[in-house]
């Protein structure tokens, strides 16, 4: 026996025998209503005679029940009035709002009694019907799971941080909007004179617009702040070509010109070993005949050369011998993980290149690291016991407080760089910015953004304005062919073709090679630096027509007078198109990318389009006759390709089975 027995409400308090009779009671009343409709349609042509004093007596009837019927509303209205404040109870105005409903039905169901006396025992069924109806829509005060109408959920709108919103805008137009160098705010006579020297008359937006920003925010003749605060971070989203090197090199010579004791203050960190080498040549063409140091740590050499180049020892302790390091995150880590006396205290500048792609990958938590050592609380014991170690106290920029300004600290300002800066909080929180300031190149009429704007103008990748873009939609084993074409028929000169994978590249340089007349290189991993910069060498100067390589190649390489760049395969994400296509149409240049498809990439091709800020590109038309002439010797050489890649698998099989054994002979010596 239960000691504590609870009924659970199963719905209304109805057996089942009841609603049985219920509904048999509805069907008969509907059938009698059936009846007489067909009863009241067979009599429709007999005419009832209506008397004049009768009529008048219905009129005047209904004169009356319309002034009842008003003065009905009227009390309602009153009713509801009384009931309208906002502090009775939610019971309560429930309860009313049943009352007020049963009160209109009566109301309805008397109106149509009364108006229509010619049948008043067929309405009187009627209504007991929907009575029964109404009896089982009823509210019962209990919450009924289910039933629940389905609305139109709105998209959550992203509301980003104001100086994601609202960016300083950058003319994409390179060659309408110059400005002469000798106009430039903040730019001293040295630099002026230097780029003179270097046939530069004229910078671009991007650099007129971001240099004098830096350079106004530094202390003329020191590495300090303006009036002892700390400066703001800066990043720039704008195409390839458009002048971002420039942008960071000029600010940090000149800041770097009056400093007396050398320490390590300009850090640039970039990708790959090819672009730290590029930007390597442009820091040491702007210093030459200045006593500033470039120094470079990109794995081309061993560590312990790039340790003595980096790090000396003399009589007063460790010295830096470089003033400016580019270098590449990984050997970046390297360096500060152990190589002793190895310090980033002094940096006044970290410039992340392409930091989109630095961002996305860790490479061994390189920024961590690099804030880690840049920011210490703490001077060490050395610095205490008054050693002459110059080492700098310097805390991460926070809440400006009248104890902040009690002593003047060495500011760490960030430069980010990127053809598709990301704009995601959440991906550069890791970098904590100061007050950041973001230039993008705007392509709307506004400037501004709303707070809610869902940051499609920074999000969308840029290309350059002086390119021309095209598709063309080749069949199943056509894309060779179609290569071929373009540069033996049509004749395209300095052109770069992107693959996807090393082993695309390869077999695509094969078969160009066994074509024969095209002078034809591939660019890829599997070469050495020196392989690579003889194969770029060759390229600049023109020895090459065509020149096969990976999606590494497009990152941030400025090799000029390129005319073409072919994609191959097609890039899986945007930023990796942007990348590709802004190898040509650099610094206001006329360029020209072709996009090789199948006919199932379209649809996809053209949603990566919508990305860059174009709606749809047009399609390189090929004639079918122009390329039948070349399809006997296309096939003869697929032949020769297939025979060609089988001996290259033999010949590595062999040096591996060689290596092998090699390593089983000193493995069994040294036992």
């Amino acid at each position: 026996m239960d000691l504590f027995r609870v009924e659970r409400y199963m719905g209304e308090d109805e057996d089942d025998d009841h609603r049985q009779d219920e509904k048999l009671k509805l069907k008969r009343l509907q059938r009698i209503i059936e009846d007489r409709k067909r009863k009241l349609h067979a009599d429709e042509n007999v005419v009832k005679h209506v008397d004049p004093d009768t009529e008048r007596f219905g009129e005047d009837f209904r004169e009356e029940d319309g002034l009842s019927k008003k003065k009905e509303q009227k009390k309602e209205m009153e009713y509801e009035s009384h009931f309208s404040t906002d502090d009775r109870g939610t019971d309560n105005s429930v309860d009313s709002g049943i009352e007020r409903k049963k009160k209109k039905k009566k109301a309805e169901k008397e109106e149509f009694l009364s108006s229509d006396n010619f049948n008043s025992e067929l309405n009187q069924e009627r209504l007991e019907a929907e009575d029964i109806e109404e009896d089982k829509d009823e509210e019962t005060g209990f919450t009924v799971i289910g039933g629940q109408t389905k609305k139109e959920v709105e998209k959550v709108q992203r509301v980003l941080p104001d100086w994601l919103a609202k960016p300083i805008a950058i003319d994409s137009d390179l060659r309408s909007s110059r400005l002469p160098v000798e106009q430039i705010p903040y730019l001293n006579q040295y630099i002026i004179k230097k780029l003179q020297q270097h046939s530069i008359i004229h910078l671009f937006p991007v650099q007129t617009s971001v240099i004098p920003v830096i350079l106004s925010q530094i202390e003329s003749g020191s590495c300090f702040g303006r009036g002892g605060f700390q400066p703001s971070d800066i990043c720039v989203c704008a195409p390839t070509g458009s002048g971002k090197t420039l942008a960071y090199v000029l600010p940090i010579i000149q800041t770097l010109l009056n400093r007396v004791v050398r320490h390590l203050r300009a850090l640039i960190v970039l990708p790959t070993k090819d672009l730290a080498n590029q930007v390597k040549d442009v820091f040491e063409m702007f210093s030459e005949g200045t006593n500033l140091k470039v120094g470079l740590a990109s794995g081309s050499k061993s560590i312990s050369k790039e340790q003595k180049e980096l790090v000396g020892i003399n009589c007063y302790g460790s010295n830096s011998r470089v003033d400016v390091l580019v270098c590449t995150p990984g050997r970046l880590a390297d360096h500060i993980a152990s190589t002793p006396h190895f310090t980033l205290q002094h940096i006044r500048f970290l410039v992340i290149d392409e930091a989109d792609c630095l961002l996305d990958k860790s490479y061994f938590g390189w920024l961590w690291k690099v804030l880690k050592a840049a920011y210490n609380k703490q001077p060490t014991t050395e610095a205490k016991n008054g050693c002459c170690n110059h080492e700098t106290v310097r805390n991460p920029p926070g809440q400006q407080t009248p104890a902040s300004f009690a002593t003047i600290q060495l500011p760490l300002q960030k430069l980010l760089f990127s053809a598709t800066m990301t704009h995601s909080p959440e991906r550069l929180a890791p970098l904590q910015l100061y007050q950041p300031i973001l230039f993008t190149v705007n392509r709307q009429d506004e400037d501004e953004l709303p707070p809610a704007a869902t940051g499609k103008l920074i999000a969308r990748h840029t290309v350059p304005e002086s390119l021309s873009q095209y598709m063309a939609i080749c069949s199943d084993g056509e894309k060779p062919l179609m290569v071929l074409y373009l540069v033996t028929q049509l004749k395209f000169q300095r052109v770069l073709c992107f693959t996807s994978t090393l082993e695309a590249t390869h077999r695509l340089f094969l078969l160009v090679k066994l074509y024969g007349g095209v002078q034809v290189a591939e660019f890829s991993s599997n070469l050495s630096p020196q392989q690579r910069e003889g194969i770029l060498r060759d390229f600049k100067e023109g020895r090459l027509q065509l020149l096969i390589c990976t999606d590494a190649m497009a990152r941030g390489m400025d090799i000029h007078n390129v005319s073409y760049v072919i994609s191959y395969d097609v890039p899986k994400f945007a930023r990796n198109y942007i990348h590709r296509v802004g190898r040509t149409a650099r610094a206001g240049n006329q360029g020209t990318a072709i996009t090789l498809l199948h006919s199932n990439q379209v649809y996809d091709f053209n949603l990566l389009i919508q990305k860059t800020g174009h709606e749809k590109i047009p399609e390189f038309e090929v004639k079918a006759d122009e390329l039948k002439s070349m399809v006997e010797k296309y096939q003869k050489t697929l032949s020769q390709l297939q025979d060609a890649v089988k001996f290259e698998g033999k010949k590595k099989a062999k040096q591996q089975r060689r290596q092998q054994s090699m390593q089983q002979l000193t493995s069994e010596t040294v036992h």
